[in-house]
């Protein structure tokens, strides 16, 4: 893990991230693309990412990549953080990438920039691709909590989505058929996306619940889907 500067309420200190550098062949010098996944304390030290990024690039279904894994903190800072806060976005994007891109030749195509998260973290990698689409053109939301906050009264970031133009910014969105709560909320971004001319926004509904068990299989699915060699390019 590497402490990585600001990305903290009120800025300042530092926050704890993970780094997945790939295996790469001798002289290999195309720029990598990037992978941002949220909750990486989750995903670093426990769900085994680094494995199974390895099969996925041995196995050729996506090219090597660097993925960037940050801390949540604590539950009250995950809240703050993930609920469509500017900073965080702006700390995703100004502070992150380029401390990765001072250490490793990583790519500054958004098309081949990745934002990924669950849960609040799903509708957090939504928010700061719509943010700053200049920096993530892709974002792999699994089991978002689109309905924040307040359910069918208030899905502000679908609102926002309803109210502006389209940005340059592809959506692989999965949720499981088990998700009741999610799911009302997840159908209406659907619809919602293709309106605004998303046509090329993805939408699964998997067998499963909200459990890692079903995101890790739906992390593979969704990163070949954007990154993968059928994957378009900036």
């Amino acid at each position: 893990a590497h402490e990585v500067p600001a990305g903290k309420p009120g800025g300042g200190g530092t926050r704890r991230v993970w780094l997945y550098e790939p295996p790469l062949d001798p002289g290999h010098s195309a720029e990598l693309p990037v992978l941002v996944l949220l909750d990486g304390e989750h995903w670093h030290p426990h769900l085994g990412l680094g494995h199974l990024l390895d099969n996925l690039i041995a196995d050729g279904r996506i090219p090597p990549l660097v993925a960037l894994l940050p801390d949540s903190v604590d539950a009250d800072t995950r809240w703050s953080d993930m609920t469509c806060r500017p900073e965080f976005a702006a700390f995703l994007a100004d502070e992150l990438l380029p401390w990765a891109a001072s250490r490793l030749p990583v790519t500054d195509d958004p098309a081949r920039t990745v934002v990924a998260g669950q849960s609040l973290g799903g509708l957090c990698a939504a928010h700061a691709a719509l943010s700053v689409p200049g920096r993530f053109g892709a974002v792999l939301a699994q089991s978002g909590s689109f309905w924040w906050p307040d359910g069918p009264q208030a899905q502000w970031l679908t609102d926002r989505i309803e109210a502006a133009p389209r940005l340059p910014v592809r959506f692989r969105l999965s949720f499981g058929e088990q998700e009741w709560v999610a799911l009302p909320a997840a159908r209406r971004l659907r619809e919602v996306l293709a309106a605004a001319g998303y046509d090329d926004a993805s939408y699964q509904e998997f067998n499963g619940g909200h459990d890692y068990l079903c995101w890790r299989t739906e992390l593979a699915d969704g990163l070949v889907d954007l990154l993968g060699p059928a994957a378009p390019t900036g």
